[in-house]
């Protein structure tokens, strides 16, 4: 993604570099509703509530990424809330920084130039990733509303002229 965050975000890191920071500390954090369905973070060291919406969007996005990179490839364990340090290579490590760059600048163009993201383009865009499991992430995001919505959502909020109003085709 370009530096185009920075103007409304000076601090924070939309790279796959912070957001493999944020899985880091994700143990830190229960993520909850309230009896309105609002999201929100509990801060399990000071019981501090957090409802800012960016964090909320930015680990939203971190367990759409983290599923999405082990859809279609064998696991070592079944059950998917379960994350191996396979799954944490598969997820962070330098093959799946071309992809998440690759999707990422896909859909911020996406949304720039039409408003709206076509996800049949967001899978075109990896079609020359010398990565096998490109085209598997980038189903497991598209395949699923929720993660297809949390990425939108996440790559929104990277342009900050656009966070609202955005749409799928």
């Amino acid at each position: 993604m370009n530096n185009e965050y920075k103007r409304l975000y000076p601090n924070y890191d939309f790279t796959i570099r912070g957001l493999q920071n944020t899985y880091n500390e994700m143990n830190k954090y229960d993520f909850k509703r309230d009896k309105d369905g609002n999201k929100y973070l509990i801060e399990k060291a000071t019981g501090a509530i957090i409802y800012d919406q960016l964090i909320i969007k930015r680990f939203e996005f971190l367990f759409t990424w983290l599923k999405a990179t082990m859809n279609n490839r064998s696991r070592t364990v079944a059950n998917e809330r379960i994350i191996t340090k396979e799954d944490e290579n598969y997820a962070f490590g330098e093959n799946a920084h071309e992809v998440y760059a690759t999707i990422m600048e896909n859909i911020r163009q996406q949304l720039i130039n039409n408003g709206n993201v076509d996800p049949i383009m967001v899978e075109r865009s990896v079609e020359n990733s010398r990565y096998k499991y490109a085209k598997s992430i980038v189903r497991g995001i598209i395949s699923d509303p929720k993660s297809f919505s949390a990425t939108i959502n996440w790559v929104s909020s990277a342009i900050p002229t656009l966070e609202k109003g955005t749409k799928t085709k």
